[in-house]
């Protein structure tokens, strides 16, 4: 799963630039403009997908075929529900957009309508993609689900090839190739599924529990996702309002960065959620919380590596990648990637709420705390408060967050405080000090790239060197050991 995200970025920030190339500054404007309207709905695409995966663990860790095999017909079932409400919804706010609202040159609006309707039906083939990784996940086939993810991105080099030689409109054909690609995912995933798994192979049915389960935990992941998403932009907004432009052109760039760190937690993520929801539907609770330390610990090390390299190099990283560099841009993101390691920490704690399937109090604390930076960040730039503000507000307030939701999966989950503290948060809090020393000194006398380099590698080698003999356990150590050697 790491190498398949490793060889995505690299092919994605590759096909960024040529795709640029090939379309032109318009077009690419154009197919991002179209493509919003169907981002703007598209977050039902992952409404169930949570809960349906969730379910799926569960009965497995069960061991009951039966309702393996009912649950999945259910989610086909939902997708469905999911797929019809997001084509009319869509079609009838994108078409009228198109008409009326969208800025472009009328030469253009031809092929804009033609990258609308693909891009629809590219949404609605990924909708109904969702079963079939959730099986594929549950199944702990991680080396599938990879494998097809890398066909996906390597496509896409394809796709790069076929628009440097084709003569036909790009735009339409950038688009049509987008959906072939949808398309021959969803073939792979579903044959692949039906022919080694038997629970993949639909039954028609409608079980109101099963429903009423994954409605439940769907709803709160909706609650607590929207909050997120509301806040997020709220403080671009009010960025936009004291700053400027130049103000958010920095921070896109620093969500940029965000964005690859966000995806890298969340694939590692599901190769542990399958497994903490079965230990827990089997009774085995003390595998649970052996596998929430560990995964905790492993967490926090790989990103603390990203984190690390990117803050000692973000100079000559972003002068690399971008050339010119907009003012704040360092500042917004290393402000970021400090968010972005206690937000990985934190990470492992969602799935034991999952696993428990009891979301309401954690997702009701989390979007409140998690709300009030929007507020503390506006009355702060109102006041003069430099724009970094906003970043630092937001650190103070996940580490609130992230103290009150220990404190609820201790209640909730019957999580040991002590026992935690001493397997997670005391290792990880070292490791942050020798970080932050290494950190300092590099400010401070070393002015060479070089060095810089140097100086992250040492620093790597340090925090790697005190998980492995201090943070992580005699048995965590043996299980990592048989991995590599087996591979």
């Amino acid at each position: 799963m790491y190498g398949r995200i490793l060889l995505s970025m690299i092919i994605s920030l590759f096909t960024y630039r040529v795709v640029l190339q090939q379309l032109g500054v318009d077009d690419y404007g154009i197919y991002n403009v179209v493509g919003s309207v169907v981002a703007i709905f598209n977050s039902l695409r992952g409404l169930f997908a949570s809960s349906i995966q969730r379910c799926l663990n569960y009965e497995s860790g069960r061991g009951d075929e039966n309702r393996l095999r009912l649950v999945f017909s259910m989610g086909v079932n939902v997708q469905l529900i999911i797929a019809l409400i997001f084509f009319i919804v869509v079609e009838i706010v994108g078409i009228w957009f198109l008409n009326n609202e969208i800025n472009i040159a009328p030469s253009r609006l031809y092929a804009a309508r033609w990258v609308f309707q693909f891009s629809v039906i590219t949404a609605i083939i990924s909708i109904m993609t969702i079963p079939y990784d959730a099986v594929m996940i549950s199944r702990e086939r991680m080396d599938v689900y990879a494998y097809v993810s890398i066909f996906e991105a390597v496509f896409k080099l394809i796709i790069v090839y076929i628009l440097v030689v084709s003569p036909i409109d790009k735009l339409i054909l950038y688009g049509a190739l987008q959906l072939l690609v949808a398309i021959i995912v969803r073939v792979i995933c579903g044959a692949y599924c039906r022919t080694h798994f038997q629970e993949s192979r639909y039954l028609r049915c409608w079980d109101k529990d099963i429903f009423k389960d994954m409605s439940h935990i769907a709803g709160w992941n909706f609650f607590g996702n929207t909050a997120y998403a509301l806040t997020q932009n709220g403080l671009n907004m009010v960025l936009n309002v004291f700053g400027g432009p130049v103000v958010n052109a920095a921070r896109g760039i620093a969500y940029q960065i965000l964005s690859i760190v966000t995806q890298l937690m969340s694939n590692i993520g599901l190769v542990f959620n399958p497994y903490s929801v079965k230990a827990y539907a089997s009774g085995d609770k003390d595998k649970m919380f052996r596998m929430l330390h560990f995964s905790s610990k492993l967490f926090f090390l790989i990103i603390m590596i990203v984190v690390i390299i990117v803050t000692f190099l973000t100079g000559s990283i972003l002068q690399l990648w971008l050339g010119v560099v907009p003012e704040y841009t360092i500042g917004f993101v290393r402000l970021i990637l400090v968010h972005s390691l206690l937000r990985s920490i934190h990470s492992p704690l969602n799935t034991i709420f999952l696993s428990v399937g009891n979301l309401k109090k954690y997702q009701i604390t989390e979007g409140i705390i998690l709300s009030v930076p929007l507020l503390l960040s506006y009355i702060g730039l109102r006041f003069g408060a430099p724009y970094e503000f906003v970043f630092i507000s937001m650190i103070v307030m996940e580490i609130i967050n992230y103290v009150a939701i220990i404190r609820i999966a201790k209640k909730i989950a019957e999580l040991s405080i002590k026992e935690y503290l001493k397997q997670v948060i005391l290792p990880c809090v070292i490791c942050i000090f020798i970080a932050l020393v290494a950190y300092i000194c590099n400010e401070t006398f070393i002015t060479c790239v070089w060095s810089s380099i140097a100086m992250s590698i040492i620093t790597i080698a340090a925090v790697c060197l005190y998980m492995w003999f201090c943070g992580f356990s005699l048995q965590d150590r043996q299980q990592i050991l048989s991995i590599i050697r087996k591979k």
